[in-house]
């Protein structure tokens, strides 16, 4: 495998581990809509794109528009988020599926400012605005971001929870 195909694979492995999410082969394509990414964008920093234009399935397919402006407000989050200028590719490269790892270098950025997933702290507490936090096994604290309704209903989560029958 070369180089390049090498840092697509690690591209694909970080979006999938990290949105838990399996892309299709063709990953340039699944992320030209650049709805991919601006969820990625909210995983390290909830809120960061405030609104994210996806398909439905009315329209399956958005419009290079909407599109553009989808890769433009991840990029922008990438900014705000701390990605240095030098390491943040061009909208045409996600866009035209051109030159893929300077995606990923891109999105490496993004993931190196991620917080840290695990906590040693035992307590179950509420940590930062828009996250919370609920004790594992072993006393480590998961303190990845919450899903809003709408990111639940796109990845197919329950948006309520289940009701509990009393046993008589």
């Amino acid at each position: 495998m070369g180089e390049e195909a090498a840092l697509v694979e690690q591209l694909r492995k970080n979006i999938e581990s990290r949105l838990k999410v399996s892309l299709p082969s063709d990953l340039g394509a699944a992320l030209t809509d650049g709805v991919v990414l601006c969820h990625l964008a909210n995983h390290v920093r909830p809120r960061s794109v405030p609104s994210i234009h996806v398909p439905s399935p009315a329209v399956p397919k958005l419009t290079m528009a909407k599109c553009r402006r989808n890769v433009e407000n991840f990029l922008e989050a990438c900014r705000r988020i701390g990605v240095p200028q030098t390491q943040l590719c061009l909208p045409l490269h996600i866009l035209e599926e051109r030159r893929l790892p300077l995606v990923a270098g891109t999105v490496r950025a993004l993931l190196e400012l991620a917080p840290p997933k695990y906590t040693t702290s035992p307590a179950t507490t509420t940590s930062h605005v828009g996250q919370q936090s609920s004790t594992l096994n072993h006393g480590w604290t998961d303190t990845g971001p919450t899903l809003s309704l709408s990111e639940c209903t796109l990845y197919g989560f329950p948006t309520r929870p289940p009701t509990i029958s009393p046993q008589p």
